[in-house]
């Protein structure tokens, strides 16, 4: 099994004070988003979003893991597909995520 880093970073997991590092693969997948202008908020232009299709994700391969964003992660239901969880027991320093403990998963 490979877990694939489609996120632009490397993503730092720590597991019992062991911290494995997944360098960034060079894939990817984003949100395809439609902005319509809605006006102005003093002086400030304001839009609304719409989500469309996750663009870029690559076609589920037997073994692989696909390590993506937290935004594309809740717009799919693939079972090949985790997410850091940057929650409340994330590794922080000077406010910054500097690993995880845990990946999100769906089930």
């Amino acid at each position: 099994m490979a877990i694939i880093n489609c996120t632009p970073h490397t993503i730092n997991i720590e597991v019992d004070s062991d911290r494995l590092s997944i360098k960034a693969s060079g894939i990817l997948p984003r949100i395809e988003t439609i902005s319509t202008p809605q006006g102005e908020i003093e002086g400030i232009p304001t839009v609304s979003v719409e989500r469309g299709e996750i663009e870029g994700l690559p076609i589920p391969k037997k073994g692989d893991i696909f390590l993506v964003s937290a935004m594309v992660f809740w717009e799919t239901n693939r079972l090949d597909v985790v997410a850091p969880d940057t929650g409340d027991t994330a590794i922080r320093e000077n406010g910054h995520t500097v690993a995880v403990r845990n990946l999100l998963v769906h089930r």
